[in-house]
């Protein structure tokens, strides 16, 4: 795969990102997480640190339909799709998306952006919340790591983005 090619999750790569419906392995399923429509293939492989089979994981990606190529590093400019979520990505808790799946989607990519592969050691718990106290909790641990990994100002964002999503989707 061309190392300057954009990719973004298709419907599919989406809808496994959010439910995990197609059973992709663990390691996949981080690669998926890390394609935010912005990143190009050299993007993802230096994340990785050059680790060979990464790139065969694109390409397997993109052949099961998971990830597409949205253009090249250096387009003018890349077409808005619902993968991208700029605004949701670069700002706080006011621009997260309107539902529950995807503001949950939004968030769990934030940490996957700041943190990496680590991040799995901590959504797990975020996806499965089913009670405000619950997902508070997971909050706090996602913060946490936030704050050693990668300071108090980006731990203190996803605060504000999980207040907000809180409010929005698990009242009061």
């Amino acid at each position: 795969m061309d190392r300057s090619a954009v990719l973004a999750k298709t419907a599919k790569g989406l809808e496994e990102v959010k439910s995990r419906t197609h059973g992709l392995p663990q390691k996949q399923r981080t690669i998926l997480i890390m394609v935010d429509g912005t990143a190009t293939v050299g993007d993802i492989l230096a994340k990785f640190g050059g680790i060979p089979e990464i790139a065969a994981s694109l390409d397997a990606l993109a052949r099961d339909g998971f990830v597409e190529v949205k253009g090249t590093e250096g387009a003018t400019e890349l077409p808005a799709t619902a993968t991208t979520l700029p605004a949701a990505k670069a700002a706080g808790p006011a621009t997260l998306p309107q539902s529950r799946g995807d503001a949950l989607s939004a968030m769990t990519r934030f940490l996957h952006d700041n943190l990496g592969p680590d991040a799995d050691l901590v959504t797990g718990r975020l996806e499965k919340a089913k009670t405000p106290a619950e997902f508070s909790a997971a909050v706090e641990r996602c913060a946490d790591m936030l704050a050693a990994v990668r300071g108090a100002q980006k731990a203190q964002v996803f605060r504000d983005r999980a207040k907000a999503f809180a409010a929005a989707h698990l009242g009061p």
